[in-house]
């Protein structure tokens, strides 16, 4: 099931821009809560709802074949923006069209996910395999893991 708000504080949302003055975070260990390895965005981007649904589906499958007993997994983007759409033939006015799709703003440098697993080629295994669900690049960080 896709992920959408409960409710939000307005009904429709203008189209806005995702501004550029974001640095990347390289400090990891400051941002991270409990988990050794994050994946980080380095473009700007609108996720889709679909998209980080799809992203969660492979963690999950890729953390369950790891059989690790640490391994967990923390989601940070959620969808909470409404984009709207017009039905194809209508004409012009009547108002702005019905709520589409949900999508996050992604800034660069934000983080996307942090997970645990049993190593860090198990880590960037999974990575490698998430960036191909995602319409950015992105990047693997990993803790000092023991």
């Amino acid at each position: 099931m896709l992920l959408k708000p409960k409710r939000t504080n307005h009904t429709r949302y203008q189209k806005g821009r995702i501004s550029e003055n974001i640095l990347i975070k390289q400090d990891f260990l400051k941002i991270a809560d409990k988990n050794d390895y994050c994946i980080i965005a380095l473009e700007n981007c609108r996720l889709t709802a679909g998209q980080i649904y799809a992203l969660e589906l492979g963690l999950k499958r890729m953390l369950k074949a790891d059989g690790s007993k640490r391994s967990d997994y923390k989601l940070r983007v959620f969808p909470n923006i409404g984009i709207s759409k017009k039905s194809i033939g209508t004409r012009m006015g009547k108002g702005k069209g019905g709520i589409d799709q949900w999508v996050k703003r992604l800034k660069r440098g934000a983080i996307i996910i942090e997970y645990n697993c049993s190593n860090v080629n198990v880590g960037k295994n999974i990575w490698k395999i998430l960036n191909s669900r995602l319409p950015i690049k992105t990047k693997f960080i990993a803790r000092n893991v023991r």
